[in-house]
């Protein structure tokens, strides 16, 4: 059925359409066939003006439905922006955003390490014992070693070889460390201890924990631990930042050992090696000393 059909249409029998009528009868048109031209012209006229309304309120609604699709995405995207940019700001102010532990004041001080040592220690990398000694957290505290700077970052190389973003204080105000070999028993005792307990907090298997519990407690229960012979003393430093060094190296490897127990040859052959180096000192001091004894005469 033509759309257009149902259109009413004007009486165009009455005078008012006369010149319309005339113009049509001049053309060859019955007075009949006139008026249904007339009436056919205006339906066809006015369907086309339904169909432009139509379809601009089709693609009115068309582009109100885009709008709005935009709009949602827009707002996906803010939404994302603002997920994204809160994550990076838990990530770089980790102490902002941390609850509230459910623990009262500490009766103790906290023992606070420098932050490039909690670094290494989080890294599982080799760190020196110095920094866990009364001298090592002293000198954290007054060099401010030991507080995080969340506000800035600095690039850094992983113990896998990958490159990471770490807060600026774990890399700045870094301490000159005593070497393991040069602490004295006291320092070494106050230190592993806190060592021990700074692993766990930073999540270290348990397996490692224990062995270096095990580790550090033969150190300590050693015979040459109180002999009376201070290069045995020392040999057993020594020896001790030798092969926990060498354990960081060669965990994961093929070459990798278990520290635990005392390889009482190689604790032999550092203390040999002291005993060689402190010979040739006394040697050479010797030499110098003959040297100056001929020049004075």
């Amino acid at each position: 059925m033509d759309p257009a059909a149902e259109i009413e249409t004007p009486d165009y029998s009455t005078a008012e359409f006369d010149q319309e009528r005339q113009e049509l009868r001049d053309a060859g048109f019955m007075e009949e066939q006139a008026i249904a031209a007339l009436q056919r012209l205006y339906r066809i006229q006015k369907q086309k003006e339904r169909d432009v309304r139509a379809r601009e309120r089709q693609e009115a609604l068309l582009a109100e439905a885009e709008a709005e699709e935009r709009a949602a995405q827009l707002q996906c995207q803010r939404e994302d922006k603002d997920a994204q940019a809160l994550q990076e700001e838990r990530k770089k102010h980790k102490s902002k955003f941390a609850p509230i532990p459910d623990i009262p004041v500490p009766t103790e001080p906290v023992i606070m390490a420098a932050q490039a040592a909690l670094r290494k220690i989080k890294n599982h990398q080799f760190v020196e014992m110095w920094y866990w000694t009364n001298d090592g957290l002293d000198a954290a505290d007054h060099h401010k070693a030991n507080v995080v700077d969340d506000c800035s970052l600095s690039l850094i190389t992983t113990a896998e070889g990958l490159p990471a973003f770490v807060p600026s204080a774990s890399t700045h105000n870094k301490l000159e460390a005593t070497p393991d070999e040069d602490l004295t028993f006291e320092q070494f005792g106050q230190a592993s201890v806190r060592m021990v307990a700074a692993m766990r907090q930073c999540n270290w298997d348990p397996s490692h924990v224990n062995m270096f519990i095990t580790f550090w407690g033969n150190i300590e229960r050693h015979a040459w631990r109180y002999s009376r012979i201070a290069s045995q003393q020392k040999a057993l430093l020594v020896y001790q930042g030798q092969q926990r060094f060498n354990w960081h190296k060669t965990i994961g490897l093929p070459s990798g050992f278990n520290l635990a127990e005392i390889n009482e040859r190689m604790l032999t052959a550092t203390l040999n090696d002291l005993r060689s180096v402190t010979d040739e000192i006394q040697a050479k001091f010797i030499r110098e000393v003959r040297t100056l004894i001929f020049r004075a005469f």
